[in-house]
């Protein structure tokens, strides 16, 4: 047991069974109270009856339950005095006094404005990264190359500092209103079902080697942090200009098809400031082990091109103009206009094979498809879906006249 533990948790103890404690509230200000004979003990006490004054993050964000194991209840006397420890970042007053049988009453105080403020400045922080991820997300759409790692960062952070907001927030994901709590793991799940990595070459070596292109709907991913068992340890990985390079300490006479697990991973905690530092400590981690699976190859033979179909050239438009829908529908306007399609519901024509069609949601253009013998292939993505993937969004469908 290292010496920290022993005096948090001598502290705490002490605090449990000697000191007298009690609250109160005045107009303007939260009140923790405590008296005892051990004056750091009194202090400790009052600060943690203020902090369940104003209800921050104990009683059902930080405290887990304590059990006969030594581990959980460490953790569990952990979290309260990081709790404690962050409530003093919020200008608490603190009153001593003394009473002639050596007892100390202490008296700490805080204003009820400022809580408020402490809470509201938190709460736009959140909202902030939110909407700094979202835009990164948007912005993907429109680039040749995507940058995740800013993106998958900004998504963390605000997970991190919800742990410590002490009301339930909601955000628009997807046009649909959600708690954070799901929202966000939501949206990781979404942005690591995109990701693929497409093996290009296996590399002579004494090991495993292989190179990968990394790939977000279809797009090269220009930066992006993983980890990765290679089969000793847990190694980090990253992904450069579309590029990366994953060894396996296996024998490579070993030729066998192989398929790992990839871990996103998010801003290291070096690079976390205090708030978020305290906030890690409260956080599940669990809702944000983000997974990719990565097919190995054996052998050299495995390894084959990806075959990428570009659009007609009279489509290209729409695929320039694809961030706006109000763009995307004079794009299809003024192909109506030139007689390059003609635009019409499913039901309107006598087959749908060989058609094409966009799918509209926000911001604009998501899925540009040609349908081959029911089979689509999206252009946006240069990968094949299914049409029920876009099961609920607009679907617009048209019959190329002009081919170029």
């Amino acid at each position: 047991m290292n010496t920290l533990f022993r005096f948090v948790l001598s502290s705490l103890l002490m605090i449990i069974c000697c000191v007298p404690v009690c609250f109160s509230q005045s107009n303007g200000e939260y009140v923790g109270i405590a008296q005892g004979k051990d004056l750091e003990s009194v202090k400790i006490s009052a600060l943690q009856n203020l902090a369940q004054q104003i209800h921050v993050f104990i009683s059902n964000k930080s405290m887990r339950e304590m059990s006969e194991n030594a581990e959980t209840f460490k953790d569990s006397m952990f979290s309260n005095t990081i709790a404690q420890s962050f409530v003093s970042l919020t200008d608490v007053k603190e009153t001593i006094e003394k009473t002639d049988d050596q007892t100390f009453k202490v008296v700490k105080t805080v204003s009820k404005a400022n809580v408020q403020k402490m809470f509201d400045m938190r709460r736009k922080r959140i909202l902030d990264y939110l909407d700094e991820a979202e835009r990164l997300r948007s912005e993907a759409n429109t680039k040749p190359s995507v940058s995740l790692q800013p993106m998958l960062n900004n998504y963390y952070q605000a997970y991190l500092l919800n742990t410590i907001y002490p009301d339930t927030l909601t955000y628009y994901f997807n046009s649909q209103a959600t708690s954070l709590a799901v929202g966000i793991p939501n949206m990781l799940n979404e942005i690591a079902r995109s990701i693929e990595f497409i093996p290009t070459k296996l590399i002579d070596d004494e090991y495993i080697v292989c190179k990968f292109l990394a790939r977000y709907n279809g797009k090269e991913v220009f930066k992006l942090n993983y980890s990765i068992y290679d089969g000793m340890g847990q190694s980090e990985g990253e992904v450069q200009n579309g590029e990366t390079q994953i060894t396996l300490y296996y024998p490579k006479e070993e030729k066998k098809d192989r398929q790992v697990q990839a871990q996103l991973e998010f801003l290291p905690a070096d690079e976390l400031d205090n708030t978020l530092s305290i906030a890690k400590k409260f956080m599940n981690t669990t809702p944000l082990q983000k997974t990719i699976l990565i097919n190995f190859p054996g052998d050299t033979d495995k390894i084959a091109p990806k075959i990428v179909q570009q659009p007609p050239q009279t489509l290209m438009g729409l695929v320039n103009v694809k961030t706006s829908f109000e763009d995307v529908k004079k794009e299809i306007d003024l192909l109506i206009k030139k007689r390059i399609i003609v635009q019409g519901r499913a039901s309107d024509f006598e087959t749908l094979n060989g058609l094409y069609c966009i799918v509209v949601d926000r911001p604009g253009l998501i899925a540009l498809l040609k349908n081959t013998n029911n089979k689509y292939y999206n252009y946006l993505t240069n990968s094949e879906v299914e049409l029920k993937e876009f099961a609920g969004k607009r679907i617009l469908w048209f019959e190329l006249l002009k081919i170029k």
